[in-house]
This record gives C-alpha cells, sequence and structure tokens, in this order.
C-alpha cells in the first residue's frame, strides 16, 4: 500500500487500509471473547421441555457456573433466524436474517441469593406462524437462538444457544402463555415508559383521543452504522470511478449508493404521526415528516399489526400496517425496535382513546 499510494499516486489504494482496520477489530472482539469465557466459564441452558414447540413455549433455565453481578438485570432475547451459505471455496459466504424476534428483561435471576453460580428462568410463546428448525439443504437451514446478557462491571456476561424447535401435538393456533413462576422475575413496564423508552410521544387531545409522535433519529446506533458503511461504499463508488475499472462497475455500485442514501436520509429524517381517534385514524409523515395525511375510518380497517421490517445487526425493527377493506395497505409506523414495543403501539391503535 506505501508504495501503491506514495510513490505511485494510487489514491484509490487508500481504500486497502480497510482490511488492516478490519484485522484490529477482530483482534479485539476475540480479546473480548477469551476475556469473558475466563471470566464466565460455560453456560449451558436446561430445557424444561424438549423440544421448544411451535404454537406453544420455549421454557427452562440458564446455569452459569459463578455468579452473574448484573447492574440492571438481564436481557433474553429468542430469534427465529434464516441461514444462508452461498459461493464455493474460497468465495463462500455466509448471511443471516432474522425472521422473527422477540425480547425480554428479567430483574433478576433464580438464585441471586448465591455467591457461587447463577441460574436465570427462561419463558417465551412461540406464535404458530413461525417457522420451526429446519435443515433444508446443507447450505440453507433455519434455525432457533436463544441469548443472553447482563451489564457487569468489566467485560459485560453474554451467551448463546442454538435451541430445537418444532411443530408438535401440543401446538395450538391460539396458544397463549399462561402466567408461571418466571414471569415474578421479568420486568413490567407502564405503556407510556414503554412508548417513551423509545422516543415515541403520547399526546392527549383536548378535543378528544390521542396523538402517538414518533420522531426522527429514534435509533442513533443503527443510524451511525449505516451511515459509516454508506461513506465506505461511497469511496470505493468513486475508487472505481477514477480507476481503470470498466465504466459498469462505477454505474452499478453508484445505483446502490443511491438507495443507500435513501435509507440514510430515512433512519436519520424519517418523522411520523399518528392521530388516534374514537372513529377513525390518522396516518402522516415520512422523510422530513413530508406527506399527505390519510384519514382511515374504523369500519374500513380489518387489521391492524406488526410486520417484520429492517434488521441492523442481531436487532429486527418492526413497522405497523393497517389494512382495509379494499386491500389496501398503509404504513402507520416503522423502525419499531422490538416486538413488545410493535404490539404496544397495535394496542394504543385499537384501544379507546382518552
Amino acid at each position: 500500500l506505501p508504495e501503491e499510494v506514495f510513490e505511485k499516486g494510487n489514491r484509490a489504494a487508500l481504500l486497502g487500509f480497510i482490511f488492516p482496520l478490519v484485522g484490529i477489530g477482530l483482534l479485539v472482539w476475540a480479546g473480548r471473547a477469551f476475556i469473558r469465557w475466563k471470566k464466565y466459564g460455560d453456560s449451558v441452558f436446561e430445557m424444561a421441555n424438549v423440544p421448544g414447540v411451535v404454537g406453544g413455549k420455549l421454557e427452562g433455565r440458564i446455569l452459569t457456573s459463578v455468579a452473574i453481578e448484573a447492574v440492571s438485570g438481564f436481557d433474553l432475547t429468542l430469534n427465529c433466524v434464516h441461514r444462508v451459505t452461498k459461493g464455493s471455496g474460497d468465495s463462500r459466504s455466509t448471511s443471516e436474517s432474522i425472521l422473527w424476534q422477540q425480547q425480554q428483561h428479567l430483574d433478576r435471576e433464580l438464585l441471586d441469593y448465591d455467591p457461587t453460580r447463577a441460574s436465570i428462568p427462561v419463558l417465551f410463546a412461540i406464535p404458530y406462524d413461525t417457522q420451526p428448525t429446519e435443515e433444508r439443504t446443507d447450505d440453507d437451514e433455519i434455525l432457533w437462538r436463544l441469548e443472553v446478557g447482563a451489564e457487569t462491571a468489566g467485560v459485560d456476561y453474554a451467551a448463546k444457544f442454538d435451541v430445537p424447535v418444532f411443530k408438535t401435538a401440543d401446538s395450538q393456533a391460539d396458544f397463549e402463555l399462561e402466567g408461571g413462576p418466571e414471569e415474578s422475575y421479568q420486568s413490567s413496564q407502564d405503556p407510556v415508559a414503554l412508548l417513551a423508552s423509545e422516543g415515541i410521544r403520547k399526546e392527549f387531545q383536548p378535543t378528544g383521543g390521542y396523538t402517538l409522535i414518533f420522531p426522527a433519529a429514534r435509533h442513533k446506533g443503527a443510524a451511525f452504522g449505516l451511515t459509516a458503511f454508506f461513506v465506505l461504499w461511497t469511496a470505493i463508488t468513486v475508487g472505481l470511478l477514477f480507476s481503470d475499472a470498466p465504466l459498469l462497475f462505477p454505474i452499478v455500485f453508484g445505483l446502490f449508493d443511491l438507495l443507500m442514501l435513501w435509507a440514510v436520509l430515512d433512519i436519520w429524517f424519517e418523522r411520523r404521526r399518528l392521530e388516534v381517534r374514537d372513529d377513525r385514524l390518522l396516518l402522516s409523515g415520512g422523510i422530513f415528516g413530508q406527506g399527505k395525511t390519510r384519514e382511515i375510518p374504523r369500519g374500513q380497517i380489518t387489521a391492524i399489526r406488526p410486520i417484520r421490517g429492517m434488521q441492523a445487526g442481531n436487532k429486527l425493527y418492526y413497522r405497523i400496517e393497517v389494512t382495509t377493506l379494499d386491500g389496501k395497505k398503509h404504513l402507520a409506523a416503522s423502525k419499531l425496535g422490538g416486538l413488545t414495543l410493535a404490539r404496544q403501539v397495535v394496542e394504543e391503535m385499537q384501544g379507546e382513546p382518552g
């Protein structure tokens, strides 16, 4: 690289410094993973029943060999993941997309009085319309992954488990989770506080009803990550433009760059407003808050449901769609961080204003 950049004046070669930067990042990640393993040892997920049931539940406990002194409780995440491997030889690459995700927060664990170990309760309801564990081919599979994490002094605690989840004779299309002893450890959050945690404001109107306001740039971590990738992609596109590469390459990269520019503007500047009244919903917003207001009478609504949206890293975001009698789907909200929050927004839209 020094020869290419400083002696030959090939500025596009500066992009090569990405590789040692990635290498440094991998070294840091590996170092933290080793320290975490030395500090916490191995964790085991002991399932109450095998397998977990689609249209049923996943239940059990995570056992550790040391006590976990969590600063603010434990975060559990259950993911349904579609893993695909493409290419061959040195060109093989694996990608994962999250099909379904549910998160929980536990205030404490089962053995918080024991200074030598920890037992973290696990209890999730699994919807009937999710996909079971399946190895379709060697390069295409559906898997379920349970993740747990806790903020601690020094390196945080974290563990992951691949768990079997299938449709069985116990699967029920209308399954609802009954309250168990594990629920006493789960954090209960006021609906208004849940909305506020995402930066969503609920304002009551003097004429009746209320308004949900979704400000811009609510997910700065994901926004910065996407912006950094956009800047990198733009740099590569410019480098191709001034290189000896065929013109087709910078054109194709440039088109993708325009798509990413739109995504960057959307994640930073999209603002939405949802007005809930007794007899109608009023939806408005978009990038910079622009977009016409859509007025939807309640008699025209056939469904209000959370839909899988964008994925940033290992986090899945949801959007809310309103379906009307004419079959049209209207976007009411987007970039909701988690299924629990998305369901709360749906309840707000379906509930009695005031």
